[in-house]
């Protein structure tokens, strides 16, 4: 009887055992989304700027499936510090804060499973940026990483060998440059400032060089 209860014991811890190795620990997937602009056409990831607006989103996956984590605590820090914290709080939004740099988002999770869980992420800091496209007379300003919606919030400046030039009364991204009556080979310096309308400091500026057509 003794030996049979001590089988018992065992087979039962063999199968605890089983059990508990067969629990992984639940992952993470943080995604995150930068509310600043970059042209339609552009396929990278929009970093963002100083005092961009970014959402976060948290999911936890445990054992393949998506946890329900309503009834836990979560808390949210940015660069060390807590900005909010709630039950199956999943969303969390906050202006990213040029001082600091690179932005670090922890989320930290207590309850789930008796665990304690947590993750982070760095998220790089870009800074407003101009591109100039096209040639040899038509070119076009391209705004990347500003804080505004659409280029009708942007004021396009153009120079070229320090004059200024004007942009395209309807489209002031693009700029129409004559240079017909200039010599074969004349080096021009193209230069294109792009302005935030609402945002006095936030500005960024381009230059080319290139040659008329022999």
């Amino acid at each position: 009887m003794i030996k049979t209860l001590a089988n018992i014991l065992t087979i039962s811890a063999i199968g605890y055992a089983v059990l508990a190795s067969g629990q992984t620990t639940p992952e993470f997937m943080l995604t995150w989304k930068a509310a600043n602009y970059a042209p339609p056409e552009y396929q990278g990831r929009v970093f963002p700027a100083s005092d961009t607006r970014v959402d976060v989103a948290l999911e936890l996956i445990d054992s393949g499936r998506l946890a329900d984590l309503s009834g836990v605590n979560v808390r949210w820090y940015a660069n060390n510090s807590l900005q909010k914290s709630g039950a199956g709080l999943k969303n969390f939004t906050f202006n990213a804060d040029g001082v600091r740099g690179d932005q670090a988002i922890r989320v930290v999770i207590n309850g789930y499973r008796g665990l304690a869980l947590e993750k982070t992420v760095t998220i790089a800091l870009a800074s407003p940026e101009v591109v100039i496209d096209g040639g040899p007379n038509t070119f076009r300003a391209l705004p990347y990483f500003f804080n505004f919606g659409d280029v009708r919030k942007a004021d396009f400046t153009w120079s070229a060998n320090g004059a200024e030039v004007a942009g395209d009364p309807n489209s002031p991204d693009v700029l129409l440059l004559d240079t017909r009556d200039l010599a074969p080979g004349t080096e021009i310096s193209l230069e294109a400032t792009i302005k935030n309308v609402f945002r006095a400091l936030e500005s960024a500026s381009e230059s080319i060089r290139f040659s008329t057509p022999q």
